[in-house]
């Protein structure tokens, strides 16, 4: 049989590196850098935890006259805390975000439970919660297949009704999930699929909690993926000398449907062909059944395929980016990016395979944060002198730099919305950023430790413009100290986000509530 690696031909045109345009002038919005002041305290009230005096504190500090835009909904004497980073998203829409989240109670009889939470503009809800869990239990991957709740924590498996948190049973894991992997624990099809740290794939029914199927990866690092809805597991081969296989599974039998070895192939200048690794993502392509894949060291390699035939589409090999970034690869509707370490962002569109590489400006790195539409805005950082900190934007049409702006504290991009949520020390002069997607493009949030605030301004695309400033009070347990955040949920309705334990929903553009849980109603 012919080498499949054949199949995959590099599509016509590829484009090399767009000229750089000249540096943009200086932002003509970027307020002055100064310590915020002004900040008012309101109720402080002091509880016992674990035999330390906390306290809690509501700061409001905001920048908007806007009516409405100060209040908030928060208890801080309820003895029911939230451990930060425990939480995934159940369900989000405009009216609500729903979240399962490990909480504890605080005194002499320390109590965790697993609990579903509702966040609305009005306030926050307990749906329900659970039967005791372990006292180690620190966070929870969740999953709904059919009509059941699956939850998992540590190396622990529970099946519960969504509606009301009962459970049907329990059982353990073949070790714990994998950290990092947002596809390691999910529902393909009628059934749960777990990858867990000791590079099992393993399957799960609604009824009982013996495994349907388990299959154990060759390589430590091979990795499994959900994407337009089939499971794949990118693995080594049988023989050493083949190329590194995508299998396809039957998430019902655990059986392979399809095997294909995605790579391109050399030519007269670089003879060796480029192939994938154990521990390589595959990702959906937006409204059709194909999907991606983005790997390589030295030359990079994308490639795309319809998964059902096993049919490529394109592929193309891009010379000398050194290392493409995994956890630095997003894909939207029309273009997919990733990171690179030299410093510029490969970016590559989906139809026909057509690569650019991205520059950033002169002496500056840069990595991708979010596509809006056909614009890409990255966040990016100076290489010599201080570091100073901002924003770029890039036509994904073209490949032309639009702007880049120097971001008023110089933040770094938040770590913990990425899928490790890991949290963030906020510490004197260090605030961090994230994106989020708006119906109107995208908001600049930018969060800060000393005053514990967080503020919000529109982002305009098309020059890198920010818009006035709202800025709002966190809410936080504690008065001093470094504060602790992370970001759980980040949607266009609302954030939330965990501060030193305390769960709270952000709204989005800063206008309207802050509701915490528990919110004292």
């Amino acid at each position: 049989a012919p080498d499949p690696s054949d199949r995959w031909a590099a599509p016509p045109g590829v484009a090399g590196a767009p000229s750089a345009p000249a540096p943009p002038p200086p932002s003509r919005t970027r307020p002055p850098r100064a310590r915020r002041i002004g900040c008012g305290v309101v109720p402080v009230v002091a509880i016992a935890l674990a035999g330390f005096a906390v306290v809690s504190v509501l700061r409001s500090c905001d920048g908007s006259s806007s009516p409405g835009s100060t209040s908030v909904r928060f208890d801080p004497t309820s003895n029911l805390i939230t451990l930060g980073g425990s939480s995934s998203t159940l369900a989000s829409d405009a009216r609500r975000t729903d979240v399962l989240v490990v909480t504890q109670t605080t005194g002499d009889d320390l109590v965790r439970r697993l609990a579903r939470v509702r966040f609305t503009a009005d306030g926050s809800e307990q749906l329900w919660e659970s039967d005791p869990v372990d006292d180690d239990a620190y966070d929870a991957e969740s999953a709904i297949v059919g009509d059941t709740l699956f939850a998992a924590y540590g190396d622990v498996l529970l099946a519960l009704d969504p509606d009301t948190g009962e459970q049907r049973w329990t059982t353990d894991l073949h070790d714990k999930v994998t950290s990092g992997c947002s596809s390691c624990f999910a529902a393909v099809g009628d059934r749960l699929v777990v990858r867990t740290t000791d590079a099992y794939v393993t399957a799960y029914g609604e009824r009982s909690g013996e495994p349907i199927w388990s299959e154990r990866l060759r390589s430590t690092i091979g990795s499994m993926s959900v994407a337009s809805g089939r499971l794949f597991v990118v693995d080594d081969p049988e023989a050493s000398q083949d190329l590194t296989q995508v299998r396809q599974l039957d998430p019902a039998t655990g059986r392979p449907v399809r095997v294909v070895t995605p790579s391109c192939a050399g030519d007269a200048q670089a003879p060796w062909t480029i192939e994938a690794s154990p521990g390589d993502r595959v990702y959906g392509v937006a409204g059709s059944d194909d999907v991606v894949m983005a790997f390589g060291f030295g030359d990079g390699c994308v490639v795309r395929w319809e998964p059902d035939g096993g049919i490529p589409r394109w592929a193309v090999r891009v010379p000398g980016i050194s290392t493409l970034s995994r956890g630095e690869v997003l894909v939207g509707d029309e273009d997919l990016v990733a990171g690179t370490s030299n410093d510029d962002i490969l970016a590559v569109a989906l139809d026909d395979g057509t690569a650019r590489r991205l520059a950033p400006p002169p002496d500056t790195s840069a990595v991708p944060l979010e596509i809006v539409g056909r614009t890409l805005v990255g966040a990016s950082e100076t290489s010599r002198g201080t570091p100073r900190r901002g924003l770029v934007g890039w036509d994904l049409a073209t490949g032309e730099r639009r702007w880049a702006e120097r971001v008023a504290g110089d933040p770094e991009p938040t770590s913990s919305d990425a899928e490790w949520a890991t949290s963030d020390a906020l510490f004197e002069g260090s605030p961090r950023l994230l994106l989020q997607p708006t119906a109107e493009g995208a908001d600049v949030v930018v969060f800060e430790g000393e005053q514990r605030t967080f503020s919000v301004s529109a982002l305009d695309l098309a020059d890198g413009s920010m818009g006035p400033e709202v800025r709002r009070g966190l809410l936080a347990r504690y008065e001093s100290g470094t504060v602790s955040l992370t970001v759980e949920h980040v949607g266009p309705e609302r954030i939330v986000v965990s501060v030193d334990n305390a769960l709270q929903a952000l709204p989005s553009g800063g206008r309207g509530p802050v509701v915490g849980f528990p919110d004292g109603d």
